[in-house]
């Protein structure tokens, strides 16, 4: 039986003329815990931090091997160019931990975005009526790890290999008797 749905936090949907948005609070685990807000936007593309913030709360920051471009909501480059670095780091949201990869960008203002792939994985409960974000710990996915999938691949396609070149004892032919 799984657990019930437990409240995450407390939302804050802030309203102006343009749009409407939604932010969550939220504490990064680590050797210090780092509490921030967080945006959530099912419009971002991936979850990210912002450089300048992970700078000043020295969150070690690691080297992409392939830097990518991310594109503004208006779809322009983002001004910080590529995105070169990434973070794993333990989002925790009223004591439910998830660990997360964050890629290191400028967010104009925001510490933390926490995009549609996050939502996904998560699937978050969001009761706009009540500013409340509802999760149920079973429903949690592992984030998936290309890597992990590609050496599968790999492992499936080298045992298929060696499986079409295994010699068994029916493929030996039978050595003439003497009588």
């Amino acid at each position: 039986m799984l657990a019930p749905p437990i409240t995450l936090s407390k939302v804050t949907v802030s309203t102006d003329c343009s749009r409407q948005t939604i932010h969550c609070d939220i504490s990064i685990a680590g050797q210090r815990n780092i509490a921030t807000r967080a945006l959530i936007d099912t419009g971002a593309g991936g979850t990210f931090i912002d450089k300048a913030f992970a700078k000043r709360n020295g969150i070690t920051l690691k080297p992409l091997i392939r830097p990518f471009t991310v594109y503004n909501v208006d779809h322009t480059p983002n001004k910080e160019g590529q995105i070169t670095h990434y973070t794993w780091l333990d989002l925790n949201v009223a004591g439910v931990i998830v660990p997360t990869r964050l890629y290191a960008s400028g967010l104009g203002g925001e510490n933390v975005i926490i995009g549609y792939p996050w939502l996904k994985q998560v699937d978050p409960e969001i009761e706009f009526r009540n500013q409340l974000i509802h999760i149920d710990p079973g429903k949690i996915q592992p984030e998936p790890c290309p890597l992990l999938e590609l050496r599968a691949l790999r492992q499936a396609k080298l045992k298929a290999e060696r499986e079409k070149h295994r010699v068994t004892m029916e493929d030996v032919p039978e050595e003439p008797t003497l009588k």
